[in-house]
């Protein structure tokens, strides 16, 4: 007896699977992104605090 090939392995399904795949981790990041800026706030802010804070403690060591 053999074993049936997975649909996922079966060439007509790889490019759907690939493409719901993008875009699936395409949406996840958006919702993502969409989290980080209500968290974060002014992103230009954020990362001269960020670099500020960088420098201070790299020059301290």
């Amino acid at each position: 007896m053999t074993k049936p090939i997975s649909p996922l392995l079966k060439p007509e399904n790889r490019k759907k699977f690939i493409a719901q795949a993008m875009k699936s981790m395409s949406e996840r990041q958006e919702e993502v992104i969409e989290k980080a800026d209500k968290i974060i706030g002014d992103i230009v802010i954020f990362e001269e605090s960020v670099h500020q804070k960088f420098v201070s403690y790299v020059g301290s060591h």
